[in-house]
């Protein structure tokens, strides 16, 4: 079995929601990035880190910053069982998105095939 590791790098997000491009196996999301976490007052903050976001995470009106469900932080240097985790991509529709879509014609889904 040919297997390869590949270091993170703050590619993994690009909005904030979803959290990031890049899930686990159970559909969480394997975040390097912001993470949002409740700040005083009931305010959201934003801090950079790594960490497994649950798939179920909140999902605030688009514009607005709810504090993400984080399933546990990652360490700066993975464990060999996180380095060894099948990372996927998004899957359609997708998950904890709070913005509109649109697709090229060609790349829409839902088209005819």
């Amino acid at each position: 079995m040919v297997t390869k590791r590949y270091e993170l790098t703050p590619t993994t997000q690009g909005p904030l929601y979803p959290p990031s491009e890049v899930l686990d196996g159970k559909g969480d999301f394997i975040v390097v990035g912001y993470l949002t976490e409740p700040g005083p007052g009931g305010t959201v903050t934003r801090r950079w880190g790594r960490a497994i976001v649950a798939a179920d995470t909140p999902v605030p009106a688009f514009g607005d910053l709810a504090p993400y469900t984080i399933v546990r932080e990652l360490p700066e240097e993975l464990t060999d069982e996180d380095a060894a985790s099948v990372l996927h991509t998004l899957p359609l529709p997708l998950p904890a998105n709070n913005y509109p879509v649109v697709f090229a014609p060609i790349s829409d889904p839902t088209r005819p095939r």
